[in-house]
């Protein structure tokens, strides 16, 4: 895990000041991940930066998906720095930063959105476990056990005691659909940055 602390340490560095910017680097962070041994020994399939409408003019963009014979798991990373605190329950977490603060919508209640929609595609047969993930390892002290920080991740995924296991058929079939769907998902960052930005306007 050195090289991926180092990795981490390397972003809170050089990473750039957009919102855009750091949400791409920590994700990228997260996808390293998988490049561990540990992994690469076992049979998984990961599926990153993937899009699904939601109604009409709606969106949801997925993180990263991982998928292994201890089921499937909806992973939403967050690249942020500062003082987090919230709980599952909060609508909105806060973020202090130096002598600035702002608020974060519950990164809880965005993923289960995210688990919601990813299960309705898989037609609900399949269920997705929730995992958010703190790269700058700063997880809220009163979060759940969804809410991990980034050294977690790997034990985490690898050890989690799952309710169900998943065939390596099943595996492949779950994985071909999602990536058949990003192939021809026409929804782009920008189509899916517009419809944020329509939702907060009607909200």
């Amino acid at each position: 895990m050195n090289f991926l602390r180092g990795l981490a340490l390397t972003a809170l560095i050089s990473i750039a000041n957009s919102p855009d910017s750091k949400g791409r680097f920590g994700e990228m962070i997260v996808k390293s991940i998988f490049q561990l041994r540990s992994f690469k020994q076992t049979e998984h399939y990961v599926i990153n930066d993937i899009y699904f409408p939601v109604g009409e003019k709606k969106s949801a963009q997925i993180d990263h998906i991982y998928i292994s014979n201890k089921g499937i798991f909806c992973i939403e990373t967050k690249h942020i720095n500062g003082l987090i605190e919230g709980d599952k329950d909060d609508p909105y977490w806060g973020v202090v930063l130096l002598n600035k603060s702002y608020k974060l919508y519950n990164p809880v209640r965005q993923n289960a959105k995210h688990v919601q929609v990813l299960e309705e595609f898989l037609k609900n047969k399949y269920k997705v476990y929730s995992v958010i993930v703190f790269t700058t390892e700063n997880k809220p002290s009163e979060a759940p056990s969804t809410v991990i920080n980034f050294s977690e991740l790997e034990n985490h995924l690898l050890n989690y005691q799952s309710l169900y296991e998943l065939s390596s058929e099943e595996m492949k079939e779950i994985n071909d659909l999602l990536v058949n769907h990003k192939k021809t998902c026409p929804i782009t960052w920008n189509d899916h940055v517009n419809n944020c930005n329509n939702e907060e306007e009607d909200g």
